[in-house]
């Protein structure tokens, strides 16, 4: 999935965040700007300024000030947020011990911002002003991922409707044509579990709240 024109397409993370996890009260803090797409934010995001915006259901985002823009998942791992003329994107932030994975779904990794015309990169870190669940799970064998491709497509009718009748900004589509085809059929037609490696540094070392909140 493509964040914008000239961006990469994102690579899997362990990551398992729910849609309605990600939903609320977010404050984005912001490192310095004015930088290109070859931006490192692996290391410590020192913040210049705050910007709070609500993500509500289906896929708007509303500022301090009432500006409206919109959200989108990415897959389970991440998300985008574009609105008052910038786009943010990070990773949900997760913790993996052994082969268990906890995914922190209030927290965010260090992410990227930039105007929507793909100028003015920076870094920043996003923070939910409500704790959301973690989710743990174990980190995926090869019998499972066998297992997973082993299922079949089941058409989404029923699910479709619902969505389409809770918003009207979008239009979703079910593809009955579909039902019955194997699962690993279609994960190839989707491009497969993984994309291309993201080139730019990500956050590499695992901060505490309270080194987040020492450095604020």
């Amino acid at each position: 999935m493509l964040l914008c024109a000239s961006a990469p397409v994102l690579a899997d993370t362990p990551g398992n965040c729910m849609y309605e996890q990600i939903l609320g009260h977010w404050t984005f803090r912001m490192g310095q700007g004015g930088n290109t797409n070859q931006v490192d934010c692996a290391g410590e995001v020192h913040p210049k300024e705050e910007f709070k915006v609500e993500l509500r259901e289906p896929d708007l985002a509303v500022d301090a000030q009432g500006k409206k823009g919109f959200w989108t998942m990415i897959y389970n791992q991440g998300f985008e947020v574009v609105i008052s003329g910038k786009k943010f994107f990070a990773f949900s932030y997760y913790e993996t011990h052994g082969n268990d994975t906890t995914s922190f779904c209030h927290r965010t990794f260090n992410g990227w911002y930039h105007n929507e015309d793909g100028s003015n990169w920076g870094c920043y870190v996003g923070e939910k002003s409500q704790q959301a669940i973690n989710v743990q799970r174990d980190a995926p064998s090869a019998g499972s991922a066998a297992q997973e491709d082993a299922g079949v497509w089941k058409s989404e009718a029923d699910m479709v409707a619902r969505i389409n009748k809770k918003q009207s900004l979008w239009q979703a589509v079910d593809y009955p044509e579909f039902q019955g085809r194997p699962l690993f059929e279609m994960r190839r037609m989707a491009g497969g579990k993984k994309g291309t490696k993201w080139p730019m540094k990500m956050q590499t070392k695992k901060f505490s709240f309270e080194e987040r909140s020492h450095r604020l």
